[in-house]
């Protein structure tokens, strides 16, 4: 990827049997597979948008998953992880490229399109594993259930203490924070689908959250910035977690609440951001991504910081 895309071309409007998605492109897969796991699958709502397009519009019955921590989703969880720590004691930290945090950041860099400065980080709440809800806890959001798994390694160590900052729109579309056209509407006022978590020992994060929703104009992805440690101070790396095509039109095939994510199919060979075919960022959620919706969906990745 180029570094630091211009945000004016980075416009981000940004049950069954149950799979892990694995780390893609590198003898990681490896790890994963000789681990077994037929685990999780997620949903959720991407959080970027592009110049000129409109949001997408869900049809449908709102009634969709609430992610919930079960002795299967600490399970999964916990097997994912380990299969990461494998992949990372082999080497296997993958180079994700700098990115541009989009126009959706909340993180003190521009305003929140009412004249106010956007910044969750500076919340003390910001600090949290769910992220489907609002910072208070209220307006919980629809969608296939996602546990995203994040190792940090620098070098061949893992890198632990760092803060770990992700955000991604809603199923429909929509980031939390902002109000504007480009972002289909007036959400200053929500929270969800952002969240912090410090990286341990093993250099290790989770969050529990939803596949992100798709829109025209960008391929389905998360955005997340590593900092140092939380004081926010010193920001080591922001770039973007993306998916296999294949899995995410899978995913949304098994909800008619994703019909629009569907409707609007901007693949990774159209996206700004990972059409320049660098594949370390793009997540692979592995064979049963057709499967019905069950615990929830399983992404893992393992990170060079």
């Amino acid at each position: 990827m180029n570094p630091l895309r211009d945000a004016s071309h980075d416009v981000d409007h940004e049950h069954g049997q149950m799979f892990v998605a694995k780390l893609s492109r590198r003898g990681a897969i490896g790890a994963f597979a000789a681990i077994g796991l037929g685990l999780l699958v997620a949903c959720g709502d991407d959080d970027d948008s592009s110049s000129g397009t409109s949001s997408p519009n869900t049809t449908g019955s709102p009634a969709t998953t609430t992610p919930t921590t079960t002795a299967a989703t600490t399970q999964a969880t916990t097997a994912a992880t380990t299969a990461t720590s494998a992949a990372a004691a082999a080497g296997e930290y993958l180079d994700f490229p700098e990115e541009t945090n989009g126009p959706f950041p909340a993180d003190g860099s521009n305003d929140n399109g009412s004249g106010e400065l956007a910044n969750v980080l500076t919340d003390a709440r910001i600090v949290r594993s769910d992220v489907t809800a609002n910072l208070d806890g209220s307006d919980q959001q629809p969608g296939i259930p996602m546990t995203l798994t994040m190792m940090l390694g620098s070098g061949d160590a893992p890198l632990a203490g760092a803060a770990v900052y992700i955000w991604h729109c809603s199923r429909d579309g929509h980031y939390s924070v902002y109000n504007g056209g480009m972002n289909g509407g007036d959400y200053s006022g929500a929270t969800w689908f952002r969240g912090v978590q410090v990286t341990d020992a093993s250099g290790v994060v989770n969050f529990q959250t939803v596949f992100p929703g798709r829109y025209s104009g960008r391929a389905t992805h998360i955005h997340f910035e590593v900092y140092e440690d939380d004081t926010y101070s010193n920001l080591l790396l922001t770039s973007q977690i993306g998916f296999e095509d294949d899995d995410a039109d899978a995913v949304y095939a098994t909800d008619a609440n994703y019909a629009s994510s569907l409707r609007n199919p901007t693949y990774n060979a159209q996206d700004m951001v990972f059409s320049d075919g660098d594949g370390s960022q793009i997540t692979d959620l592995g064979d049963s991504a057709s499967a019905s919706i069950g615990t929830g969906l399983q992404a893992t990745v393992a990170i060079a910081v």
